[in-house]
């Protein structure tokens, strides 16, 4: 079975294995989108104490971490500002 919930700080650990594996996929396909400095085990601290911080559990087990927010993040504003959004109140939600 496949559940999605939020993560709890005891799985921090885990989290970061599953984000250092994906950092080492990037650098073995040749491209970086994420670095050393981000995401780290603080900024997965900080998701999951914000509620924000998620797991994907297959058959019980940690299989992914996300990050999912309604409030978007500081570097989404430029974004924004170039008319992604059709309407000023218009929502949307980040999902890393």
């Amino acid at each position: 079975m496949n559940e999605i919930e939020l993560a709890h700080v005891n799985d921090v650990d885990r989290c970061l294995e599953i984000i250092d594996s994906g950092k080492k996929f990037q650098n073995d396909q040749g491209f970086v989108e994420w670095t050393d400095d981000y995401p780290n085990r603080e900024s997965i601290l900080e998701d999951i104490l914000a509620n924000k911080g998620f797991v994907l559990r297959v058959d019980g087990i940690i299989a992914g971490y996300l990050r999912i927010d309604f409030t978007g993040m500081p570097y989404y504003k430029e974004i924004l500002e170039i008319g992604i959004r059709k309407t000023p109140t218009q929502q949307f939600i980040v999902l890393q």
